[in-house]
């Protein structure tokens, strides 16, 4: 901690003693949105840095969404709406792509199709058939929304390099 504090202040910076505080990597902690635990791989039976969206961010970009396919929206058409989601929706992936991040990517990606099919579902004052009137391919080819991936783009060069 002295270590770091010293580097910090010939760069004219300090630590907040309140914030910052030494962890053992196997219990976790979260830092700019990511929660990073050591985690052990049963498979390879060896221990792996697993890194993912916090609690909190995923907590806060449902809220987003939420609040951007909500009935207030509604006078936007829908156009607009879509590209407000998506414009958060990018940044969003953008940011956290590069961790262990397919089963938060798949659960946002669960969470915008049902937000999206509510709000179009309401827009068009139907009480029901939402998946059938509204299935994916009309909400990603037709209406432009942006289809969330599924797993990492990492995991396709670790594949790969897995081949060699």
């Amino acid at each position: 901690m002295r270590g770091v504090e010293h580097h910090l202040e010939a760069l004219g910076l300090s630590l907040n003693r309140d914030k910052t505080r030494v962890v053992e990597a196997t219990e976790g902690f979260t830092f700019l949105g990511f929660t990073f635990k050591m985690k052990h791989n049963p498979k390879t039976g060896k221990w792996f840095p697993l890194t993912v969206p916090s609690k909190r961010a995923m907590a806060h970009i449902r809220g987003e969404i939420k609040g951007l396919t909500g009935n207030r929206m509604h006078a936007l058409g829908t156009p607009e709406v879509i590209r407000r989601v998506n414009r958060v929706l990018r940044g969003w992936i953008n940011y956290f792509h590069y961790g262990n991040c397919t089963s938060a990517f798949k659960a946002l990606r669960g969470h915008v199709e049902h937000r999206t099919r509510t709000y179009l579902r309401r827009r068009h004052g139907l009480a029901y058939q939402a998946y059938q009137r509204f299935p994916q391919s009309l909400m990603y080819e037709k209406l432009g929304l942006i289809k969330i991936p599924t797993s990492a783009p990492w995991t396709a060069s670790a594949k790969a390099a897995g081949r060699r």
